[in-house]
């Protein structure tokens, strides 16, 4: 079972590819509302994207914490 954080990852990757395939769709739209449309879509991809990211050095930095732990609590025992 996933955790919180690979969680989130699974669904900043989802919203990150619906908005880029929404920017897709929309960029040879010629009128206002649809560059507007495409604007919105590509800036909630670049966010969706960077979410994701932090997500994964999240889960990075709490593997290398329990890694930490796991050194000190085998120094303590000594």
């Amino acid at each position: 079972m996933p955790g919180p954080t690979q969680n989130a990852e699974y669904y900043f990757k989802r919203a990150y590819d619906s908005a880029l395939a929404a920017a897709i769709h929309t960029r040879n739209v010629q009128d206002e509302t649809g560059i507007a449309v495409y604007d919105i879509a590509a800036s909630l991809s670049g966010l969706s994207k960077g979410l994701a990211e932090m997500a994964i050095g999240l889960r990075a930095t709490y593997i290398l914490l329990e890694r930490t732990e796991q050194k000190l609590d085998r120094q303590r025992v000594r």
